[in-house]
């Protein structure tokens, strides 16, 4: 059976927060960056749909108090708002 220590569980939530804060900037980056389309417009709505449910997630149930919240924001919020960003310049490309 695998233990880990106070520690070790500290690193591996560091470890799992690194993970996911790449792939939450990656989909900043595609929501900016991305190519425009139907199908990708919708990909790209659902990613920050799920974005901001995991960083209110993180943010209500204060998983992340032990790290602080620098780490918080720039993790999980600065890229879902970077994402929320991207989103809205989409929305105008649409209706203008």
């Amino acid at each position: 059976m695998l233990t880990l220590t106070p520690k070790q569980e500290r690193w591996m939530m560091l470890i799992v927060l690194a993970l996911i804060a790449i792939a939450m900037y990656a989909a900043a980056w595609q929501s900016l960056f991305g190519p425009s389309g139907r199908k990708e417009d919708v990909e790209v709505w659902w990613i920050v749909a799920v974005s901001m449910a995991f960083t209110y997630q993180a943010g209500y149930r204060n998983v992340l108090k032990n790290l602080g919240p620098l780490v918080f924001v720039l993790a999980l919020l600065l890229p879902t708002t970077l994402q929320l960003i991207g989103v809205a310049i989409r929305l105008v490309r649409i209706y203008s």
